[in-house]
């Protein structure tokens, strides 16, 4: 069977990135996203989910199951900038 080839050799022409992001530190995001945009084809599209306002934190009871649940996104504006900036 041949090996697989390392992602950083392949194009896509999407990425779906669904309540991932948000649980990522803040100061790892934007290295995320540069990486993320390297390995879209020119005109590829880049579908996620992210923050519409700044907020860094814990949910000690998520979704009442008692299981604690770590946040970090940033606010709309900066998103965009993140994603405009690593294309």
């Amino acid at each position: 069977m041949p090996r697989p080839r390392p992602l950083t050799t392949l194009r896509f022409d999407a990425v779906v990135s669904l309540h991932a992001l948000i649980h990522i530190p803040l100061s790892e995001q934007p290295p995320v996203l540069r990486k993320i945009a390297a390995w879209l084809r020119p005109g590829g599209w880049f579908v996620a989910t992210t923050g519409h306002r700044a907020w860094t934190g814990v949910d000690e009871n998520w979704l009442g199951g008692g299981a604690p649940m770590w946040w970090s996104h940033a606010d709309a504006a900066t998103n965009r900038a993140w994603m405009t900036q690593a294309d």
